[in-house]
């Protein structure tokens, strides 16, 4: 948007302070100025693209989901073994974990890869460290 202006700014900055040659008919100041302005919006805009693109994709590969099968089965085992230890069900540790019955389900199917949050929730709720869960 900021850009289009400064774009719209500089034609007519250009147009209005070329020479006026109504008399002749070589407008080449005016075509000069105009080809001037497109290279220049050209120039800048794909520059923006590139720069953007270069910090979209290494942002990309910061925070792409790392997601292990071997690694959510075994949580899943944990958080399955210790709310049976704690003689609890699935709906039981949903309310004391303030988390829904749903979650707890996928959790412990090994379908939902936990934030270190729920984690620490889980732990909560069934009065556990949570390096007692995360033990792998």
């Amino acid at each position: 948007m900021i850009l289009s202006w400064i774009i719209q700014f500089l034609t007519w900055l250009l147009i209005e302070w070329t020479p006026n040659t109504k008399e002749t008919t070589n407008n080449s100041s005016r075509v000069k100025a105009i080809s001037l302005i497109v290279f220049i919006f050209f120039f800048f805009k794909y520059s923006i693209y590139a720069i953007t693109k270069k910090l979209r994709v290494r942002y990309f590969y910061l925070v792409q989901n790392v997601r292990s099968e071997e690694v959510l089965k075994k949580f899943a085992e944990k958080v399955r073994s210790n709310r049976k230890k704690k003689g609890l069900t699935q709906e039981q540790l949903a309310e004391l974990s303030g988390l829904s019955l749903s979650q707890i389900a996928r959790i412990e199917t090994a379908r939902l890869n936990s934030t270190v949050c729920t984690v620490v929730v889980l732990a909560r709720g069934m009065n556990i460290s949570p390096s007692q869960l995360l033990d792998i």
